[in-house]
């Protein structure tokens, strides 16, 4: 929110005007980026939380909501998405969850073409590139939806 003050005046007869302008913005972007990136941390964290941190992180595999996860993806599920949360928090479209989305396309293609002992080795499935699609897709869709203006402005006299 962006408040702006205009003095205007005094005429021969006139009082002081004061003018305020209130610009505020709201981005639908910026709360799906929130829930989002929310919703990624606690994947993230179940994963890391039942493959435990304190080994290997692509060894053991776990299933979260379906999705075959090791504690190295939760800790990168867990990374975008506090990125997410704080990009909800910034001023304008959320552009860092878009980038981040191009990132979950991207992973997609790296799981689709990576052998099932390259899948094995870095501790992921074939179900995890489809759930980084879905996110990466909603993430860009929420970077591109527009941003919402809405202006006041009010004249009062003073004196």
């Amino acid at each position: 929110m962006k408040t702006v003050e205009q003095f205007v005046g005094p005429g021969e007869a006139s009082p002081i005007m004061v003018r305020r302008t209130t610009l505020r913005s709201f981005t639908p972007g910026r709360a799906i980026a929130g829930l989002l990136g929310a919703f990624l941390v606690g994947v993230g964290g179940v994963a890391m939380s039942r493959t435990g941190v304190d080994g290997d992180m692509t060894t053991p595999l776990t299933s979260v909501l379906g999705v075959t996860q090791s504690a190295g993806v939760g800790i990168v599920e867990v990374v975008i998405g506090l990125i997410m949360v704080a990009s909800a928090f910034d001023f304008g479209p959320p552009i860092g969850t878009g980038v981040l989305g191009i990132f979950g396309l991207a992973a997609r293609l790296l799981v689709a073409f990576a052998s099932p002992d390259s899948q094995r080795d870095f501790g992921f499935g074939p179900s995890t590139g489809w759930f980084f699609v879905v996110w990466g897709a909603i993430a860009i869709l929420a970077a591109m939806l527009p941003v919402v203006w809405q202006r006041e402005q009010h004249i009062d006299a003073v004196g």
